[in-house]
């Protein structure tokens, strides 16, 4: 399937509506993605590729001239891998792009037509998804729904079969008869019947404080007020009820800002009386589809103009090098040894389903190291929020080191106290992009934070003190990447990992059956979880620690139950499970599940070791063993029952906490069921340093909901959903959460003050492969 770039609805070649069949497209040749062409308008047929269509070369050209199309070109249109047409073999040019539908074109160049190279990037730095339907980070005015069957939820159509398009989006929003009529017919008013007839008397007027403005000030006030606001100043000042409304004013609602900015030929074609028509089209316009959908499309096209505009004159500075993007750049130094802070970053030659793609990268080198003075961080705005698009750095002696794109008007300062050499930044890290930005100073001590980290994961990209290089990587609007230069020895998992709700403190050990470093790549973050302090202020009070299996095996998630109940918290997804849990079941005899270990913390008894058992990237068994020679375990994978089981020990001397990673897998009929970590790590105390640590809860790192796990690639305007999906991604790698532990935390479904594990959840699947932290 093909799908409009502007407004989401097929470009189809079934027959009905012939403007959904014809388009335009934005096109370039091979790897001349500097070339960047709009074709003339084509129409699609049973004949074409699925993912190809026809259209003539030249953009004045219509596939039904009367003097034929003349040349025309096959484009491949929305590619998820672009890189196999840049990279052709043989002699044929590709030519592949983005495709309007004709009409939705017209609404989008109606006042000016963008840059075609910006707008090209632009679409080459948002995820396809599946069925090559461009995720701009909103839904499309309602064509559009999140689909949670991937590790990264990914933006889908709502109208997969074309038969299906209710009739508001089936309707051409360009060609619109009865608007034209409408405009033809409208005959001036005999009577103001928004003039109030309420008559006020002298005094009433005098005190009134419009009283004192002029005739032609308060009309010029009318113009610039919404039409709601005049009717609140109506009814609050004499004065304005008084005023007739002139024909100006009328004529005002049609301009940009106002109610009827989306029919934009009135300004072309005039009606006799501007009001008359605006009444008239609240009495047939409201009900109107093809109005409807004009309307949509207009604010559609809108958010696509604000977006592109802001890439204006603003260029990507720094030293470039070389990328699948622009292949005329340096080549990157092999030999440099790179700490890397990224999300969800998608290879070149991926299918980009999600998350973010590179298109540029820059290097800055300092020679000396880096004496930091002040750093500025720029922002973007996009519809799925506000990013980081590039830094400023500026040392002891006032000197700027520039890179990535900089919007003047759209800065955070970062002073430091005095200049420094900085171990480097903690970054709030979306999977499309950085979210926000702190300093890391000399001493190791976080500086105050550019941009909002609220709810989103972090990474602390942190090293000896000094900077000698910088890489940053970048698609065509905001930074998805950034690496400092350092030596191997540096890495560790608490500055090479993404962390929620917060990067952990210093003087833990960690234990995993997958090795003794902490992965390479991230979609998704650990997710940390306390239940034991340095001196036992909690540990001695776990009273229980439950654990919920769901779907005859797979482990969904933990609880840890205190004798205070305000100190519960969970990690992962706990039950009970109702019908609305994303997933879907496997077994035939499908139920749910817990098991429950009751803790005797007073008496001493602590966690000694764990035990997982995994089946591919899930895990279908746990044991937890106490320090009392006491142990729980679930039933475990009913086909094999003795196999896959990996035992983590604690190297440190007690067990603090836990995390995981959110993993989602996908089964043969392509339908999401992970439901569980896939990997579990316990945090052990390395030395007997008090942890501190500002509260944080367990929740959705996007609505904040402790109710909630989460899943990253929900965008910042997670409310268009009705339920937040981001609990539907379990635990996959334990890890610790913060150690204020005076507040209930909470991953998942659990019913807080449950003593029973009664979990339904619906077809997914955890995996707990294991690890510790302990002192």
């Amino acid at each position: 399937m093909i799908y409009c770039t502007l407004c989401g609805i097929h470009i189809t070649a079934q027959t009905g509506e012939t403007w959904l069949q014809e388009f335009r497209a934005i096109w370039v040749e091979s790897d001349l993605v500097d070339h960047v062409a709009v074709s003339g308008v084509g129409r699609r047929s049973n004949n074409d590729d699925e993912f190809f269509g026809t259209a003539p070369d030249d953009p004045k050209k219509r596939y039904d001239d009367d003097t034929g199309p003349g040349t025309t070109i096959d484009v491949a249109l929305t590619p998820s891998r672009p890189t196999i047409f840049t990279r052709s073999l043989d002699e044929d040019v590709s030519a592949w792009g983005y495709g309007f539908h004709a009409s939705c074109w017209s609404i989008f160049t109606k006042y000016s037509t963008p840059n075609l190279g910006h707008l090209f990037a632009a679409c080459l730095s948002m995820p396809t998804g599946q069925e090559a339907f461009l995720n701009w980070g909103h839904d499309y005015g309602g064509a559009s729904i999140l689909e949670k069957g991937f590790e990264v939820p990914t933006q889908d159509t709502r109208f997969p079969d074309p038969r299906t398009i209710p009739n508001p989006f089936r309707s051409d929003p360009f060609h619109i008869p009865a608007l034209a009529n409408a405009i033809q017919q409208t005959a001036r008013l005999q009577n103001d019947i928004f003039l109030s007839h309420v008559t006020f008397n002298t005094k009433a007027l005098t005190k009134d404080p419009f009283f004192r403005l002029s005739p032609d000030i308060l009309q010029l006030i009318t113009v610039l007020l919404s039409t709601s606001e005049i009717h609140a100043i109506r009814l609050a000042s004499p004065v304005f009820a008084s005023l007739q409304l002139t024909e100006r004013f009328w004529a005002s609602r049609f301009q940009p800002g106002h109610e009827f900015e989306y029919i934009p030929e009135v300004i072309d074609h005039p009606p006799e009386s501007w009001r008359a028509f605006y009444s008239s089209l609240q009495i047939w316009a409201l009900n109107d589809p093809h109005m409807a959908n004009r309307k949509r499309i207009w604010s559609l096209a809108k958010t696509v103009h604000g977006l592109v505009s802001q890439m204006e004159d603003i260029p990507c500075q720094g030293r470039p090098l070389q990328t699948w993007f622009e292949t005329s750049a340096d080549l990157d130094d092999t030999s440099a040894c790179w700490h890397t802070a990224a999300c969800a970053s998608t290879q070149p030659n991926d299918s980009f389903l999600n998350g973010n793609r590179v298109l540029r990268a820059r290097i800055l080198s300092f020679s000396p190291t880096l004496m930091m003075h002040r750093m500025s961080v720029s922002f973007v705005n996009l519809p799925e929020g506000v990013f980081v698009s590039g830094l400023v750095l500026i040392n002891h002696s006032h000197e700027r080191y520039v890179i990535g794109y900089i919007h003047e008007g759209n800065m955070v300062d970062i002073h430091l106290p005095n200049a420094q050499h900085i171990q480097g930044w903690e970054l709030a890290l979306h999977t499309s992009g950085v979210k926000a930005m702190a300093l890391i100073y000399e001493d190791g001590v976080l500086s105050s934070w550019a941009g909002d980290p609220a709810g989103t994961p972090r990474w602390r990209l942190a090293g000896a003190p000094g900077l000698l290089a910088i890489k940053a990587e970048f698609d065509a609007i905001k930074l998805v990447k950034l690496s400092r230069q350092g030596s191997l020895d540096e890495l560790s998992w608490r500055n090479n990992c993404l962390w929620y709700p917060q990067v952990p403190p210093m003087g833990l050990l960690y234990d995993w059956n997958r090795g003794d470093k902490p992965p390479s790549e991230f979609k998704l973050p650990f997710t940390r979880v306390f239940f034991g302090e340095a001196d036992d202020m909690y540990s001695s009070i776990l009273t229980e620690i439950v654990v919920w299996i769901f779907d005859v095996c797979y482990i969904s998630g933990m609880e840890f139950r205190f004798a205070n109940p305000s100190h519960n918290r969970q990690l992962g997804n706990t039950g009970p499970f109702d019908e609305e849990f994303p997933g879907r079941r496997n077994f035939s005899d499908s139920h749910d599940s817990n098991v429950s270990l009751i803790i005797d913390g007073g008496a001493g008894e602590r966690l000694k070791s764990l035990e997982v058992q995994e089946r591919g990237a899930t895990v279908v068994g746990m044991k937890i063993n106490t320090t009392f020679n006491r142990h729980v375990q679930t039933p475990g994978y009913p086909y094999g029952i003795q196999k896959g089981w990996v035992t983590v020990q604690p190297k440190g001397s007690r067990i603090v906490g836990m995390f995981a990673t959110c993993r989602r897998g996908l089964l043969g009929d392509g339908f999401n069921i992970a439901c569980g970590a896939s990997s579990v790590q316990l945090m052990e105390e390395e030395g007997m340093q008090r942890i501190q640590h500002p509260r944080t809860g367990g929740s959705c790192p996007v609505r904040g909901n402790a109710n909630e796990s989460f899943d990253l690639n929900q965008r910042a305007n997670c409310s268009e959903v009705d339920r937040c999906h981001h609990r539907a991604a379990l635990p996959c790698v334990f890890s610790m959460v913060d150690l204020d532990l005076d507040r209930s935390r909470r991953i998942g479904n659990a019913q807080q003050g449950e003593s029973e594990f009664k979990l339904r959840i619906s077809g997914q699947r955890s995996s707990l492969p294991a690890c510790l932290i302990v002192w």
